[in-house]
């Protein structure tokens, strides 16, 4: 979608997809053509987007987090048994999540949108 600007400000139908993070616009876009096949017709991104809201984005974003917190988790238990291998005392899982949320959280959070989205 082409999004044209007026003085800094959104115009055009993809100013209803800004609060979405990227994978889920994708979800939305998704859903938006299943929904048209459904339908029979081109809905639209503001009746797509109200169908989404309403019959699948709470299921979605909850199944999201879930396999967001599990990928996390492996993480930090790698994160951890790296430390441990590389002569480190044996650290607790929380000390580790401390650490990995410390040093790694943020890139491997973008890392995981970006090729979610892609």
């Amino acid at each position: 979608m082409h999004v044209m600007t007026m003085a800094g400000l959104q115009t055009g139908p993809d100013r209803w997809l800004t609060s979405y993070d990227p994978v889920e616009r994708g979800a939305i876009l998704d859903h938006k053509y299943f929904l048209g096949i459904e339908m029979g017709f081109d809905p639209g991104l503001l009746c797509a987007i109200e169908s989404w809201e309403a019959r699948y984005a709470a299921d979605w974003r909850r199944r999201r987090l879930a396999a967001d917190w599990a990928a996390q988790w492996i993480e930090i238990e790698r994160y951890r048994d790296e430390l441990a291998r590389s002569g480190h005392r044996e650290i607790t899982l929380e000390d580790a999540a401390r650490g990995w949320i410390a040093s790694y959280a943020a890139d491997w959070r973008r890392r995981r949108t970006d090729q979610a989205s892609t």
